[in-house]
């Protein structure tokens, strides 16, 4: 084997070793390292919190089209969350269910690492088309906000984030692997209404 061979051969190698690291860090947890082999809707069905609002993707027949969505952040309610909102068992059946389920999902994996590059995002397009904003909590500090025509000001806990005004994240970054959940404390409003009015 002359050199030009041999030099080819590496190349190669160092290509597909290369090609199988990379193909690794797509599907792992940037923040535990850890493998990722679910996606977006298995993830939330493993973590038992979100049974309300898979129940609302599921009786949207949303349930394949998210599972199939290539890169995803959702803004997943928890069950606690809908309980709280009386939101639940009125929009179950009514003609706004699949606009309320994709009003909480928007194009792109946002983690923790993606917005705090600017310590906020630009305001996001829900796949409702409504707009979703998202803003940093950077010391725990209150975060004031005019979402509804009323000042007000929510607290939310250092690190996490308010979600169009009103609603805050409780738990960041779980990954999937076409996208990454991330837990609030309210669902988002898909039509003019304050806390408490839905």
């Amino acid at each position: 084997m002359n050199f030009s061979n041999r030099g080819s051969s590496a190349i190669f190698v160092l290509s597909v070793m290369f090609g199988v690291a990379f193909a690794s860090l797509a599907k792992a947890d940037p923040v535990g390292n850890k493998a990722v082999t679910l996606d977006v809707v298995e993830t939330l069905r493993s973590a038992g919190k979100f049974e309300s609002f898979l129940d609302m993707i599921d009786r949207a027949n949303l349930t394949e089209a998210l599972r199939e969505a290539p890169a995803v952040t959702v803004f997943a309610p928890t069950d606690d969350a809908l309980e709280k909102s009386s939101v639940y068992p009125v929009i179950l059946e009514s003609q706004y269910l699949a606009t309320f389920v994709n009003g909480h999902i928007v194009k792109g994996a946002y983690d923790t690492f993606r917005i705090g590059i600017k310590n906020s995002l630009p305001v996001l397009n829900s796949f409702s088309g409504r707009q979703v904003s998202v803003q940093r909590s950077l010391t725990g500090q209150d975060l004031k906000t005019l979402p509804f025509g009323g000042f007000f000001s929510l607290a939310v806990p250092a690190g996490q984030y308010l979600v169009n005004g009103y609603s805050r994240t409780t738990k960041l970054d779980t990954f999937a692997t076409n996208g990454v959940i991330q837990s609030i404390d309210y669902p988002i409003c898909i039509l003019n209404c304050a806390p408490g009015s839905f």
